[in-house]
């Protein structure tokens, strides 16, 4: 995990930019789905608000789970940054303009 806390905007405004960098809806990274396409954004949602160091319950509100389905969403985001290069891509690209959001 991230040592230092990231400086990004709150959970609400992550999963808008998540949904635009995949291309999906906030509805559906919400759902209960578990697809893949809807799965991957919701789990770089968990990982960077974990790493912006906002409380895993606060999360888990926003999102509809438990604080352990948050801790293995940012987990499984960690390792797929590491080993799938799209996914990498885009959870940097959603990363950089949260990051915009928050200088704003």
């Amino acid at each position: 995990m991230i040592k230092r806390p990231l400086t990004l905007p709150p959970v609400r405004p992550l999963i808008a930019l998540a949904a635009k960098v995949w291309n999906t809806t906030e509805k559906d990274i919400l759902s209960t789905s578990r697809l893949r396409e809807h799965a991957r954004p919701r789990q770089a949602v968990c990982y960077l608000a974990v790493a912006s160091g906002r409380p895993k319950s606060e999360i888990a509100n926003v999102l509809g789970r438990d604080r352990k389905t948050i801790l293995y969403g940012a987990r499984k985001a960690e390792a797929l940054r590491e080993m799938d290069g799209e996914f990498a891509i885009k959870l940097n690209r959603v990363e950089r303009l949260a990051k915009e959001a928050a200088a704003c």
